[in-house]
């Protein structure tokens, strides 16, 4: 069962909403990020049991890549302690870019993905509709492939040299890192030619924005305008 959507009903302002807040994510300092860490619990925590379940189990299976990407922003600062909270805020970021779309984009499948963008460009034409949705379906498939092939170059070397301490593991990752990245993108013209064909017939049915719509981005929009000024000014946040 695929959870209800949570914020606005029209796929255009879903979509809209879920880039705002993904903004913000990355923009909030540290009071912010906590306050929106705290605000996406509690409106999961309102939702039915069976969907709120749904949306803890998703949002734990991306939780080591958001710690992976923080990492990734900590080495390319060279491990320096000035660079640690920048990797924090990358990390957490990316955390709240899922919990977010987790709610606004229930189970990240690719067909519910592409009926959101394509309804949210139709009215801009039907060629950047349908290029805008494969290519936002195709990232969405993306992260379920990379753990595929993962998985698949982690079994092939076990079986090549089973060691089973902590140093082994981590030789064995490091030497899948390249194969990996490679097998991964030489699929995605496969991927994209699959996901093309499988394309709803009618991706998403026509609505009109309500005033709840209007409502969330208006303060999705407020949120960003405010965390980016906290950011720059310091004045919201003075114990930053």
């Amino acid at each position: 069962m695929v959870a209800r959507a949570a914020g606005p009903s029209h796929a255009a302002a879903r979509l809209l909403v879920l880039v705002l807040w993904t903004t913000a994510g990355f923009l909030a300092p540290a009071a912010g990020l906590g306050g929106m860490g705290l605000g996406v619990s509690l409106l999961a925590a309102r939702q039915p049991r069976a969907a709120g379940r749904h949306w803890a189990r998703a949002v734990a299976r991306f939780t080591p890549w958001a710690v992976l990407w923080g990492l990734s922003a900590w080495w390319a600062a060279a491990f320096r302690a000035a660079g640690l909270a920048g990797a924090v805020q990358t990390a957490v970021g990316t955390w709240l870019a899922v919990a977010g779309a987790e709610l606004l984009l229930p189970g990240l499948l690719p067909g519910e993905v592409y009926g959101v963008v394509y309804e949210a460009l139709a009215a801009l034409g039907q060629g950047l509709a349908e290029d805008g949705a494969l290519a936002a379906a195709m990232m969405v498939r993306f992260i379920p492939l990379l753990r595929a092939e993962w998985r698949g170059l982690q079994w092939g070397l076990e079986a090549r040299a089973p060691g089973r301490g902590a140093r082994a593991r981590v030789g064995r990752a490091v030497a899948a890192v390249v194969p990996l990245l490679a097998r991964a993108f030489a699929r995605t013209d496969e991927m994209a030619l699959v996901l093309w064909l499988k394309r709803p017939a009618a991706p998403a049915a026509r609505a009109r924005w309500g005033a709840a719509d209007w409502r969330w981005v208006l303060a999705c929009g407020v949120w960003v305008g405010l965390v980016a000024a906290a950011g720059r000014e310091g004045w919201l946040w003075p114990w930053r």
